[in-house]
């Protein structure tokens, strides 16, 4: 499996005090999230703005740090990489150590190392074989070159791609750097053979090598920027909105260029997006996000066809009817209120306060995954005797 993200949690903390600062709450943008996804597929995350989709992506990236969970990269714990050595070793101790404290107590070694999942069972086998002292300065080995090798494998492509490309530097010198950091390519002048060559793949001119970004369409900026993403031909790109901006014709022949590029790369992309036609379209999987928490997830055409949560019902009903002729009843699926703040959410169901199916449990616990069809589950008491 080339991703696995297992309960991760992101929580930002809200500082108050000028001399002495202390932390008087959290803003839960992300609150435990799971999903798998494998070479040459697509995982589509949905939801409306600030339900933390983004914050994934840079998570997953290591832009940010994550709170709790685990982010596994061909079945390799990717979650230490970028802390410091003493949030490392914390970390190495909560997830491993105390782990198989805690799960021979009752078992035996054998027996615990049968219930650990496949990609796991190595790290505590290590432990068991060399001792826990080892096993941290084993893990903790390297660093540096596990970053180098995780940045070559994981890109990602942002929303706007005129705020991320470096308005000083031309194409060329943009596209050449990653090459000549990670040592694809020995000097300048290979590094500007594979250049003009991945410009010509993502649809623009060799000649663009000495263009700055400011002397190009918006499109054209964006293509840039996937190739950007995929010069250095990576597994995982994670894809941020990155038809937002464009004009329809443009998104078609961007998300063209990505399925062609997923092709020939045998990535894996996790793709963000509030365009629902976009995102059945282009993956094979969707989540459907509501306040840092998937309340949806499943085949795609599941998803779109046979949705099961009430926030997906409002969500997919609010996406316009692509026939003139054609309207639909919308008052039947408009929510009500405002989204809660996310340092305060309602306890039990998040959605619970606006939700017209709401009954008695939804307000004390927050459900759990009902399994509702074929690689289908939703968080919802609704389906709770149907599961």
């Amino acid at each position: 499996m080339l991703l696995r993200v297992n309960n991760l949690k992101k929580y930002f903390p809200i500082k108050h005090g000028f001399i002495v600062e202390k932390t008087v709450g959290y803003v839960k943008a992300v609150d435990d999230v799971s999903f798998t996804l494998d070479k040459n597929e697509t995982y589509g995350l949905v939801g409306e703005s600030g339900c933390g989709k983004t914050t994934i992506g840079k998570t997953i990236l290591r832009l940010y740090n994550q709170t709790d969970g685990e982010i596994f990269i061909d079945d390799e714990d990717t979650s230490y990489f970028f802390m410091k050595r003493s949030e490392a070793r914390k970390y190495l101790q909560k997830h491993y150590i105390d782990v198989l404290h805690e799960g021979i107590k009752e078992k035996s070694e054998s027996e615990f190392l049968k219930s650990i999942p496949d990609y796991k069972r190595k790290y505590f086998e290590y432990i068991i074989k060399n001792g826990e002292a080892r096993f941290i300065n084993y893990m903790l080995s390297d660093l540096k070159q596990k970053r180098m090798h995780f940045r070559r494998k994981v890109q990602i492509v942002f929303q706007d791609p005129t705020s991320s490309l470096n308005p000083r530097m031309a194409v060329g010198q943009i596209l050449a750097e990653p090459l000549l950091f990670h040592g694809i390519a020995k000097n300048k002048n290979e590094a500007y053979d594979i250049v003009r060559e991945i410009l010509v793949n993502v649809g623009l001119k060799k000649y663009h090598v000495d263009r700055y970004p400011h002397q190009f369409s918006g499109g054209q900026r964006q293509r840039i920027a996937v190739a950007r993403a995929a010069i250095l031909k990576p597994d995982l790109i994670i894809l941020d909105e990155p038809t937002s901006a464009l004009d329809v014709s443009v998104q078609a022949q961007i998300i063209k260029l990505l399925k062609d590029l997923q092709k020939e790369l045998e990535a894996g992309y996790l793709f963000i997006s509030h365009d629902l036609g976009v995102v059945r379209f282009i993956s094979n999987y969707v989540g459907i996000m509501y306040l840092g928490r998937m309340v949806e997830y499943g085949d795609s055409d599941e998803i779109f066809d046979h949705y099961k949560h009430p926030y997906t019902e409002a969500l997919l009903n609010a996406a316009p009817v692509p026939d003139p002729k054609k309207r639909r009843d919308r008052k039947q699926f408009i929510i009500q209120g405002q989204v809660p703040s996310p340092i305060n959410r309602p306890s039990g169901c998040f959605f619970s306060p606006r939700c017209k199916y709401a009954f008695e449990p939804c307000s004390k616990k927050y459900p759990p995954y009902y399994k509702v069809g074929n690689n289908h589950f939703v968080s919802c008491y609704k389906y709770e005797a149907k599961s």
